[in-house]
């Protein structure tokens, strides 16, 4: 593979709801769409369908399809996980009987997959997602503060510092130019020192630890930190807002179009050893020297200047006699959502100093809101970054860092119901508190064949209401008439196998485009104009892979110096690296496919499904279709 080949991980099968078909009349045109043929719920819980599983109708079909299935690759499906003497976990194949054999499930899953982009069905796995992006440099938020969560239930934040500031475009010398909003945030005029927060520490250096430190969170250890060489005369004396020009060995250095406070030295927890005036403040931490390992380019801390008459000052300088901001309802929600969306996706995404597993009991846990409103990821008296409207009255945006997260606009659900119609769904009834489930009264055949679960709303889960199909079809596990054997040898030393990975969504330049098919980006990405390119369906990979035609090993670990791999393999491990020996290639095994109740359509598509090569459709010198195990969700 040379450096300018690029090979898609998958293809995309287009979700359309409607099929296309050879036109009945040739005069018509070679091919015509039509919609896809469904059956309302109504008439399948009366009874009047085929769709039934109390008798055998005498115009529908019912047997058993044997079936015979070859391993065209190595294959592993995994039982269960076994810890190994240096930490990575085993997985151990499936057996039935304790023979090698391949799961029903999982054969089931495969084929099911197929049929739903054969026939446009409904996509029976698609979780409903919003999505969130990294925040790019040039958005990130600049200021620090503190959440305040009021008897009400409402939020404030009361502003500290900003992290950098902003220099006025191409002048020379290099002159701070502070946005109004900013001093409406910052009013009163406060000394530009006690608005600007500056680093202190350095993991590099022994001598210099701040991991002394915690966070400061407010409510749960208000620890405040202190600096002598935080009051710079220069700082003191000049006011937010005021001309500042920045010259040499000045208290500010450049980062591209933004001056940020030079680091401190002398920062500490007890100002008895310092001399001279004292600026209290706090610590902002998001890692500890022993997390270095896992975040080798992490240098500093943030000092937060905190002055003991802050919050007094501000309240007198603003006009409603408060020193917090109000924090819009909207953003708390934005904030949470996507935290649920990164906890379910990564639970390490918190920052380490926010989970703090190691509080005393009394700790509260971060986690989701609940249906009943209890819980969630923020704290009373979290320190957060933030943004705000520019009347600088209403905070638009918090985070746990500068470049956390921005939201897309739109979610999953609706960009598929725009690029056909909702019943590509998965099967769900109407929420009506909730717009984003337009709910749906009638199964695709893909739906009636495998069935369905009523995605009821999680606040009204009653069972006796449930719109629920069972199958109609069965798979059995394939084994072999004679033991299937591994692809390694059992006496040798088993591989690191790589990890399962994917471009994780939205990947817009991979799932997403716009309606006239042009390319997106992670920055112009919007779920309410733009549409999915339709179903995930994984591509093997090319036959020139590297590791001798073997590209399920890894090449992580190979040459790993002996002092590194200790911290390589724990990487490996939280990244889903395992052992395996997979069931070898050219191996055949037997399944069969019990089927009841079927029309002479839904008989053929079962058995396309099963085998494309034998479709009437199929073009007579098309390569072979290969199922593929696993990775059967759309998206």
């Amino acid at each position: 593979m040379n450096d300018k080949t690029f090979y898609s991980p998958y293809q995309f099968i287009p979700v359309t709801g409607r099929l296309r078909q050879p036109a009945a009349d040739p005069a018509n045109g070679s091919w015509e769409t039509r919609e896809v043929p469904k059956e309302t719920w109504q008439d399948i819980a009366a009874g009047q369908t085929r769709v039934r599983h109390d008798g055998w109708g005498s115009d529908t079909l019912s047997g058993r399809l044997l079936c015979r299935l070859t391993t065209v690759t190595p294959t592993l499906v995994g039982a269960e996980r076994k810890p190994a003497n240096d930490g990575v976990p085993i997985i151990a194949n499936y057996r039935l009987k304790g023979e090698l054999a391949i799961p029903g499930s999982s054969l089931r899953g495969a084929i099911g997959s197929v049929a739903e982009a054969l026939s446009q069905s409904a996509m029976r796995v698609l979780k409903q997602r919003a999505f969130s992006v990294r925040k790019s440099m040039r958005h990130s938020l600049k200021a620090i503060g503190i959440l305040r969560r009021q008897p009400d239930g409402h939020w404030r934040l009361l502003p500290l510092a900003m992290t950098g500031l902003p220099t006025r475009y191409n002048s020379d010398p290099p002159e701070i130019q502070v946005h109004q909003k900013w001093k409406r945030v910052f009013p009163g005029s406060p000394p530009l020192g006690e608005c600007v927060s500056a680093y202190f520490g350095n993991y590099l250096d022994p001598d210099d630890d701040p991991a002394r430190f915690d966070c400061f969170q407010e409510a749960e250890s208000p620890q405040f930190v202190y600096s002598s060489m935080a009051l710079d005369q220069r700082l003191t004396e000049t006011r937010i807002g005021s001309p500042y020009e920045i010259g040499e060995n000045d208290a500010f250095r450049l980062s591209g179009q933004f001056a940020l406070r030079r680091q401190l030295s002398d920062v500490v927890a007890d100002p008895a050893g310092l001399s001279g005036g004292v600026m209290r403040g706090v610590a902002y931490v998001l890692g500890r020297r022993s997390d270095h390992d896992l975040m080798p380019k992490k240098r500093h801390e943030w000092f937060v200047p905190y002055a003991d008459d802050w919050e007094e000052r501000l309240a007198k300088a603003r006009p409603d006699g408060q020193s917090t901001l109000r924090v819009r309802p909207d953003t708390i929600a934005t904030f949470e959502r996507i935290a649920a969306e990164r906890d379910a996706a990564n639970k390490e995404d918190t920052p380490r100093d926010y989970r703090r597993p190691f509080l005393p009991k009394g700790y509260r846990s971060r986690h989701p809101i609940r249906a009943d409103g209890r819980g969630g990821f923020l704290h009373s008296g979290d320190l957060v970054y933030f943004d705000v409207d520019n009347s600088g009255q209403e905070v638009t945006e918090i985070s746990f860092s500068a470049i956390w997260r921005d939201s897309i606009g739109g979610h999953l659900y609706g960009s598929f119901s725009r690029t056909a119609t909702p019943d590509v769904l998965p099967w769900h009834r109407r929420d009506p508190d909730d717009d984003r489930r337009p709910g749906r009264d009638a199964l695709t055949p893909a739906e009636c064949l495998f069935g369905v679960v009523d995605e009821l709303p999680r606040v009204r889960r009653v069972v006796d209401t449930a719109r629920n199909l069972a199958s109609r079809v069965r798979f059995s596990d394939a084994h072999g008439l004679t033991a299937p054997v591994l692809f390694y040898p059992e006496d040798q030393p088993l591989p690191y196998l790589r990890q399962l990975q994917s471009p994780k969504p939205p990947s817009p330049a991979m799932y997403f485009r716009t309606r006239n098919d042009g390319a997106v980006n992670k920055h112009s990405l919007d779920l309410t104009t733009q549409v999915p390119n339709g179903r995930k369906h994984y591509l093997p990979h090319p036959p020139n892979d590297a590791l001798n035609g073997r590209p399920w090993e890894t090449r992580k670990l190979a040459g790993v110096a002996p002092d590194d791999m200790a911290r390589v393999l724990r990487d490996y491990i939280q990244q889903g690296g395992h052992y395996g020996n997979p069931l070898a290639d050219r191996q055949e095994l037997w399944f069969h496919v019990d089927f009841d109740n079927l029309s002479q359509a839904e008989l053929d598509l079962l058995c396309t499904a099963i085998d494309p090569n034998t479709s009437r459709l199929s073009p007579e010198n098309a390569p072979d279709f290969h199922h593929r195990l696993g990775w059967g969700r759309p998206l």
